[in-house]
């Protein structure tokens, strides 16, 4: 049970477009990627969630979770926060290797 209510993983949110700011877009990618920010001091990185609120802070940026292949394919690194090493949520329900 990937999502079960009681896990929280750091969470790195994705963006068809530019939003600004700190989003940041790798080469060979289609997709901006953010780190989570605390939501009083965007200058911090935020506390790990669970899936739904990580789900919920993406989507109150205009932005949603990145995909499984995303991740895979380097789309998410060096987005902040040092969460390259780390288990973050994605929207994909299956695995991608």
């Amino acid at each position: 049970v990937l999502r079960h209510p009681s896990y929280s993983r750091a969470t790195r949110c994705c963006s068809d477009m530019n939003l600004g700011g700190a989003w940041k877009i790798n080469p060979g990618c289609s997709v901006w990627a953010l780190s989570a920010r605390n939501p009083y001091d965007d200058q911090e990185c935020a506390e790990k969630m669970t899936f739904y609120q990580a789900e919920a802070y993406c989507a109150s940026l205009g932005a949603r979770l990145c995909t499984s292949e995303e991740v895979v394919n380097d789309c998410t690194a060096e987005a902040g926060c040092g969460f390259d090493t780390e288990m973050i949520w994605t929207s994909s329900t299956t695995k991608v290797y």
